[in-house]
């Protein structure tokens, strides 16, 4: 592996990651919105 690739990957991974988080919070965010409900019925 020479360097632009090593660059070109971490890149893709921080992206994937930042992907992960937005994710987690919409799902999080979803769930809290719907937690009450879930809990009285």
């Amino acid at each position: 592996m020479d360097a632009k690739q090593i660059k070109g990957f971490s890149r893709e991974l921080r992206d994937f990651s930042q992907l992960k988080v937005r994710f987690g919070i919409t799902v999080a965010v979803f769930w809290i919105d719907k937690a009450p409900y879930n809990y009285l019925h």
